[in-house]
């Protein structure tokens, strides 16, 4: 016998020499089986039965089957063969069962063939080195070799197949037990046609020990364990199957020095079952140079000394799974040199206890499935959790579950090539010093992306690191980094390069940076959620180039107590977009290139503020040091270092501008420091700070420009292309306003090259306005000037010469100013060391003055002089009605003496209006309460309580055709609602009014020809004036007394009259808003009114149902308001003397009457009257503020009147009438009146 050891730990090879196979061969011993005839066993009918001990060797003839009952049993009693039973060569025997026990040194040897199986129940125990306890040599055996009892053999393999063997099936059942110092079950150059399935316990032990070995040329249908596989083997190693559960192995490396055919082929799955366990000290399941045409699968346990599940040389065709537990030493699971197609999952979980990976691809393996990491898998490792080296994965590696990398990384990759993508959406975890969580280096290739949507976690080291290898896709985070390395949460280095972007949705927290780009080229960096950096947010350095731009986008968020974002010698293309917020906080910066080149726009949308303590610190909020843009820095947002500079330009180059709409603000708003060529600033935002131009250029335009500091630079130029009001001082070389703009002068302009105006200068009264060195002015131009009083307006003062162009424009705005007098001076509006002008085009926003420029000396003077009257614009547009109070404005005007401060405003704001149109309706402002309108309303409502009234007298007698059924007492009340209507007319503005009351009232017979009653009315009225420039309205309380009655000359013919008196309220309001005033006039007064009236008329019947009543009727009534003073407009308030009106209304009127039925009649009505007194109302009134009284006239009403109206009249039995009507009057003034009434009257 020949043992040789290689020299590979842990692995053994057991051969046996040609002479030691001969010496254990059944034709050696020629005794057939029971040899003694003792008694001890029989044969019938080719069966023997051995139910005694016998000890010589049983060797099976042609046919011949044995059965050991459970008391038989084949010893070695020191006499007899070494083998049990036997199966010589060319014998074709029956089948082998063992109930009871065999121990030899060579148990059962098969060199023929059994048409049957091998089945033990029994005790089988070999203890002679070199001898198998149950052999196939060359053999054949039809049926399964089946294990229910126990096989011990301490010095050679449990069942063993070697030379050419050949079996169906190789089963340990659940109650077999094999016990091996060697190997549990031996496959060899053999077959087994079927599974070899172990449901019991196979222990190999004692220094050489192994589960199940398949070697070399073998063919199997499977390996299926569910039970328990137990293998040990000594720490100094051994020959073949030393310490591996199960083993697969027909590599010329592991039997040296003798080569075996290859490779072993497995025709269906290699399983550890649920609940089955694999305890080796070698590998759990080990397969080398073989063909795996199924699957390798743990869904038990595998308790390995080395690699949990090892594959060398090899293809694997339904992939490598793990759903169980895997604990090891060295490694999960391992591929070398390897095809494993249908890819590697573990499900379970995987520890490593010693340097191992949970999972290790290697040396030139193919996986096509890719790798996974399920839900709910964990990898423990102290080395790395998944680990791909010069291999090729196809379908991406994937973790959904835990990888815990300890001190190693959770997915690395060297030297390979992934299709497809690497994805986390678990969690990954590493303490590693160096390399990543995610881990790609040495020339490695990734087609697809890699993407984390789960946690990693890097105790110090990075959480995804790409050197010297391609990503043909895009780093995208949408979980949580969180990392405490210096070097980077995202590091791109070593020459690598990104085809896609780095992609950040979701969280990136680091102590050291949170993007890292070195030596290397990345397509484009995108962020919209969060980057927590301390040593910077995104950096890109040593050669390192963005292909297409950086992007914070809108809700993203970049800080950093470094820098947001740092171009350091490197080049980005596409500039860099900030619409999002990048805060330098305690001490950080925003945005910052050094020695780089940017090739777009830095364009910032969002926030970028810096925190550092001071000015003098050589950094910005935005920095270029010594590097070139290619494009411009555009902000519409914000930039901000509340206490440094907030944009830093220093020895670089801009080939674009700087374009400011939004805010840049701090100690410094912009400083630029030598730089390479000038640079252009345009503002059409906010600079608030200091300005520092270098020999650049200032583009003020639009009309929301703001610069709060100074601004500075000997050579720079300051062009106002816009509307811009300075709120600070100003060191240049020139400052222009072009054509087109306006520049609003507060504070110091100091030029050396001069100030250049060809638009507007406007100084206001407030701040007079100096320029320290030379000024000019074009024909075109205008300085314009806030004038206030006589003593306060705007004034320039020009240190150098002035020179004005001839007709040059001077444009005075008088605003809120106190009474300007007529051929006064405005001196020195324009004030120089020298003074070149000649003519002035004066222009200025008054109806009311005019104003004339002249040279006086070195100065610039204004004549005043009154252009129009108050009363010229005022009766020039059609305010007739205003003249009065025109002429009161124009005397106070020539007269300023004596004049209040507050009248004095009000003349500034009738100076301040433009046109004579502003002037005429500030004047109707000024005019009284609805110019008599309220009085006429009044007299209105009089006049329709006496016609209600009329209406009662004349229902007496029936004269309203219908309203008959008089009883000695009634009682009756009538609500109304009136609408009145008066248009404008010759300038005076009319007025809605409307009118809501009751009247309720009793009467009775004193005679057979006298009626007597009393009647009580209540009306309240709102009126607003149709004026909607000058907007007034008033309300009116009546209250009014009635007495009234009738004589009855014939029974058709009737006398009535009436006689009332009463008292009215008026609350009223009128606005006054011109020339920047804006204020209410309050009046609240009291009035009386007296009406008497009498009328006469005769019925006449038509038929039985109709009649008419035609009658005439004199009526005069008289209502006086009261005097008052208005409040709350100051001096616009009104002294109001008292007003009344009169009328003497003599009428002709015709009724019809009409019965449509027993208790049915329709009424109505039509006639003319003619007002005796009819004239304009007129008011005399003083303004509280001065002046003389003056008087307003009212309308001019027609004395002819038309009244009309129709009703229906319901009569009930018991005494009940209602009465509806619709009542109308109107005259050739424009007015109307509606008015529809109730009446309800009780008889008693």
């Amino acid at each position: 016998m020949t043992i040789a050891l290689n020299t590979r730990k842990k692995q053994l090879a057991i051969l046996v020499s040609a002479a030691c196979i001969t010496m254990g061969s059944a034709s050696a011993f020629a005794a057939t089986c029971p040899a003694q005839g003792n008694g001890n066993g029989s044969t019938t009918n080719n069966l023997t039965t051995i139910h005694g001990n016998v000890v010589d060797t049983c060797t099976l003839a042609a046919g011949e089957s044995i059965w050991l009952t459970s008391t038989g049993g084949l010893i070695d009693g020191g006499e007899g063969g070494p083998i049990g039973i036997a199966v010589g060569s060319g014998t074709t025997a029956g089948s082998i069962k063992n109930d009871g026990t065999i121990d030899k040194r060579q148990n059962i040897l098969v060199e023929g063939t059994l048409t049957g199986g091998i089945e033990n129940t029994g005790t089988i125990y070999a203890d002679a080195a070199y001898y198998d306890a149950v052999k196939l040599d060359q053999g054949i055996v039809g049926g399964d070799i089946t294990n229910s009892g126990q096989i011990t053999n301490t010095a050679g393999a449990g069942i063993a197949l070697i030379n050419g063997s050949q079996v169906n099936a190789i089963v340990n059942t659940d109650t077999g037990l094999i016990m091996s110092s060697s190997l549990g079950i031996l496959v060899e150059d053999s077959t087994v046609t079927g599974t070899i399935f172990n449901q019991g316990t196979i222990t190999g032990s004692e220094g050489v020990g192994g589960g199940i070995a398949v070697l070399g040329a073998s063919t199997i249908g499977g390996i299926v364990n569910s039970g328990t596989i137990n293998a040990a083997a000594s720490s100094y190693g051994g020959p073949i199957g030393t310490g591996d559960g199960i083993l697969i192995d027909s590599t010329a490396a592991a039997l040296q020095p003798y080569t075996l055919p290859s490779p072993a082929i497995v025709n269906g799955n290699i399983i550890n079952a649920v609940d089955a366990q694999i305890d080796a000290q070698n590998d759990g399941i080990r397969v080398n140079g073989a063909q795996v045409n199924g699957s390798i699968s743990n869904a038990g346990t595998i308790d390995a000394g080395a690699y949990g599940i090892r594959v060398g040389g090899s293809t694997v065709t339904a992939g490598i799974s793990n759903t169980g537990q895997i604990f090891n030493e060295d490694g999960g699971i391992r591929v070398d040199d390897s095809t494993v197609n249908g890819g590697i999952r573990n499900g379970g979980t995987i520890t490593n206890n010693n340097d191992g990976k949970g999972i290790a691809v290697r040396n030139g393996s193919t996986v096509t499935g890719g790798i996974l990491n399920d839900v709910g898998a964990r990898i423990d490792s102290s080395a790395e959790g998944i680990y791909v080296s010069s291999s090729t994965i196809t379908g991406g590696i994937t973790n959904a579950g835990t990888i815990d990398g300890a001190e190693g990384w959770g997915i690395g990759v060297s030297s390979s090539t992934i299709n497809g993508d690497i994805l986390n959406s678990g969690t990954i975890t590493t303490a590693a010093e160096y390399g990543g969580a995610i881990w790609v280096d040495s020339g490695s290739t990734i087609t697809g992306s890699i993407i984390n949507s789960g946690t990693i976690t890097g105790a110090q080291g990075i959480a995804i690191d790409v050197y010297d290898s391609t990503i043909n896709g895009d780093i995208r985070n949408s979980g949580t980094i969180t990392t405490n390395g210096y070097g980077g949460a995202i590091v791109v280095e070593g020459g690598a390069v990104i085809t896609g972007n780095i992609v950040n949705s979701a969280t990136i927290k680091n102590t050291g940076i949170g993007v890292h780009v070195k030596e290397a080229s990345v397509g484009g960096i995108r962020n919209s959620g969060t980057i927590e950096a301390i040593n910077g947010g995104i950096l890109v350095e040593y050669g390192g180039s963005i292909q297409n731009g950086i992007v914070n986008e809108a809700g993203g968020r970049i800080t950093s107590n470094a820098f947001g974002i740092v171009i350091g010698g490197g080049t980005v293309s596409g500039g860099i977009t900030n619409a999002g917020t990048i805060d330098g906080v305690e001490g950080g910066g925003g945005i910052a290139a050094i020695e780089s080149t940017i090739n777009g726009n830095i364009s910032n949308s969002g926030t970028i503020h810096a925190g550092f303590d001071s000015a003098n610190v050589p950094f910005g909020a935005l920095s270029l040091l010594v590097s070139t843009l290619n494009g411009s820095v555009v902000n519409s947002g914000t930039i901000s270092a509340p206490n440094g500079t907030a944009l830093t330009i220093y020895a670089s180059i801009i080939t674009g501008s700087i374009d400011n709409s939004g805010t840049i603000s701090g100690l410094k708003a912009i400083e630029i420091v030598e730089p390479f060529a000038p640079v252009t600033i345009n503002n059409s935002g906010t600079l608030a700070g200091d300005v520092l131009l270098a020999n650049g250029t200032l583009n003020l335009n639009g009309s929301n420009g703001r610069v709060t500091g100074t601004v500075q630079g000997v050579g720079s130029t300051v062009n106002v292309n816009g509307s811009f009001a300075s709120q600070n001082s100003f060191d240049v070389g020139a400052f222009n306003v072009a054509s087109g703009g306006t520049f609003q002068g507060a504070h110091n302009v100091k030029t050396a090259n001069g100030f250049n105006n060809q638009g507007t200068v406007s100084v206001a009264a407030a701040n007079p306005f100096t320029v320290t060195g030379d000024y000019t002015q074009a024909a075109g131009a205008t300085y314009r000037m806030e004038a206030l009083s006589p003593t306060a307006y705007g004034q320039m003062s020009v240190s150098g010469t002035a020179t004005l162009a001839a007709d040059t424009g001077i444009d005075v705005r008088v605003a809120r100013l106190a009474p300007l007098v007529p051929n006064g001076i405005l001196a020195g509006v324009i004030k120089a060391g020298t003074l070149n002008a000649s003519t002035f085009k004066v222009t200025d926003d008054s109806a009311l003055f005019n104003f004339e420029g002249v040279v006086n000396g070195n100065n610039v003077d204004l004549n005043v002089r009154q252009a129009t009257t108050v009363h010229a614009n005022t009766v020039n547009n059609g305010n007739f009605v205003g003249g009065g109070a025109a002429m009161v404005f124009d005397s106070l005007i020539a007269n300023p003496n004596g004049v209040g401060s507050d009248m004095g405003a009000v003349i500034s704001a009738l100076g301040q209006l433009s046109t004579g149109g502003e002037v005429s309706d500030a004047v109707r402002q000024t005019l009284p309460l609805m110019t008599g309108a309220a009085a006429s309303a009044t007299t209105s409502t009089v006049n329709l309580t006496g016609r209600i009234v009329q209406a009662r007298q004349e229902a007496n007698l029936g004269l309203s055709s219908g309203d008959g059924f008089i009883t000695e007492k009634q009682v009756w009340l009538r609500p109304f609602g009136s609408w009145a209507k008066q248009g404008d007319r010759e300038g005076v503005t009319g007025f809605d009014a409307s009118t809501g009351g009751l009247v309720i009232g009793a009467d009775g017979v004193l005679s057979a020809t006298d009626r007597l009653g009393a009647a009580f009315a209540y009306a309240h009225t709102r009126v607003n004036g149709n004026d909607s420039v000058a907007a007034q309205s008033a309300r009116i309380d009546s209250y009014q007394a009635v007495v009234y009655g009738s004589h009855s000359i014939d029974e058709r013919t009737d006398l009535s009259w009436q006689a009332d008196a009463g008292v009215n309220q008026t609350d009223g309001e009128r606005s006054i808003n011109f020339g920047g005033l804006n204020r209410k006039a309050s009046s609240s007064y009291g009035g009386w009114s007296a009406h008497v009236g009498a009328g006469i008329g005769r019925i006449f019947n038509l038929n039985p149902v109709t009649n008419v009543v035609p009658s005439i009727r004199l009526d005069y009534t008289t209502v006086k308001n009261r005097s008052y003073t208005e409040t709350g407009a100051d001096a616009l308030n009104l002294q109001v003397a008292s007003q009344r009106a009169e009328e003497l209304i003599i009428a002709a009127e015709g009724k019809l009457s009409y019965a449509m039925a027993q208790d049915t009649t329709f009424v109505a009505n039509l006639g003319v009257g003619y007002d005796m007194l009819a004239k304009r109302a007129q008011i005399t009134s003083t303004f509280v503020g001065g002046g003389a009284a003056f008087a307003t006239a009212g309308l001019d009403p027609s004395p002819w009147i038309v009244r009309g109206g129709a009703g229906v009249v319901l009569h009930r039995q018991n005494g009940l009438e209602v009465t509806a009507r619709y009542d109308a009057e109107a005259n050739r003034t424009s007015f109307t009146n509606q008015t529809v009434s109730l009446k309800v009257r009780k008889s008693f």
